[in-house]
């Protein structure tokens, strides 16, 4: 990337890559370098080729051109306004179609390259970058390799695993024991800590703790009645992804319940998008995957149209959102499905 010292991009004037021009352009639109998932979700609101590319592979290398004084429109916090009513948002979302667009192309290139340069039928990624499920899914369906897989928590947190693999391999040369077959590797709460949880005061009075004899059913019924389900279960998922032991659940047939999470319970922008569920069952009518993937950030194809699905997310520069997706859980917690608002205290 050219040094360019322009307003927003001292963070990242003097970083070369692409994971620096995606957040550049996060800085941009949203205020916040660290936006990149929002980023990604508002690419499909964008016009096709409305701004011209801001990367490329030529030669092999990584061309980023400056970032020229077309880009006058940043959101800049407490300018007064609220950041979806702002008359730059049609530019905002072009611009952010066109980063992400440049980001498929590019990472796709470089697979290719990479498969055609070594030979090899397995790819595993993994940085900040490989959080882009739209990416990943392209990589899986056009690059060649016969397994892709990218670590769940692929950002910096997943540095620690990195860190504790070099020692236990390189530094103490020890033999290969861990496989990360899945990333539920939170603590798990007993039963007892849940009632000790629902019987603090804030929590009491706001929540009616309910034992069901079957929680399937009874989560079945609460979402026909358009209830907002917060579900507990296990141990937490490692990486930015909820799996499904930490979700949020919906009836889709509900033309508002979008709104209602973005807005009332998850407190986001509206355009942001939401997650399937899928029957394990059900999974070859919906999936042309041969197996469930251990993350949202690890794509496979889709049934029939070539899209990712199961375990994709639900954006893309030439596709739409879609609807809640979630591997089906076999607990939950009803205590605070009353209402849409979610009790920020409780773990029932």
């Amino acid at each position: 990337m050219e040094p360019d010292r322009g307003f927003l991009s001292d963070e990242f004037y003097n970083m070369p890559g692409l994971g620096a021009l995606y957040s550049r352009a996060s800085t941009y639109i949203f205020g916040d370098w660290n936006k990149c998932g929002e980023l990604m979700g508002l690419a499909p609101y964008g016009r096709r080729e409305q701004i011209k590319p801001l990367m490329d592979i030529a030669g092999n290398e990584l061309q980023v051109p400056r970032w020229s004084a077309e880009f006058n429109q940043p959101y800049v916090m407490d300018s007064g306004g609220k950041w979806e009513a702002s008359p730059s948002m049609r530019h905002w979302e072009d611009l952010a179609w066109r980063v992400q667009d440049d980001t498929e192309k590019v990472l796709l290139a470089r697979a290719r390259w990479l498969r055609e340069t070594t030979g090899a039928k397995n790819l595993c990624i993994a940085g900040g970058v490989a959080l882009n499920c739209v990416a990943n899914g392209r990589i899986a369906r056009e690059a060649g390799f016969e397994n892709v897989w990218i670590q769940p928590a692929a950002g910096d947190d997943g540095i620690a695993i990195g860190c504790a693999a070099y020692g236990q391999l390189e530094v103490l040369k020890q033999p290969r024991a861990f496989v990360m077959k899945q990333s539920y590797v939170g603590k798990p709460y007993a039963d007892r800590d849940i009632e000790d949880t629902t019987q603090k005061f804030l929590v009491r009075i706001q929540t009616t703790a309910v034992r069901s004899d079957d929680i399937c059913r009874d989560t079945a019924k609460l979402l026909a009645e358009q209830r907002v389900i917060g579900w507990f279960q296990g141990g937490s998922e490692f990486g930015p992804r909820a799996l499904g032991n930490r979700s949020l659940l919906a009836d889709p047939r509900k033309a508002e319940m979008k709104d209602i999470l973005n807005s009332r319970v998850k407190h986001r922008q509206p355009f942001r998008p939401l997650r399937r569920l899928s029957w394990r069952s059900g999974r070859k009518k919906y999936s042309k995957a041969r197996r469930t993937r251990p993350s949202c950030s690890s794509p496979s194809p889709s049934a029939g149209n070539g899209e990712t699905g199961f375990r994709r997310s639900f954006t893309s520069t030439e596709r739409r959102g879609y609807r809640p997706s979630r591997r089906t859980p076999t607990r939950c917690c009803i205590g605070c499905s009353r209402s849409s608002r979610r009790s920020p205290a409780c773990r029932c």
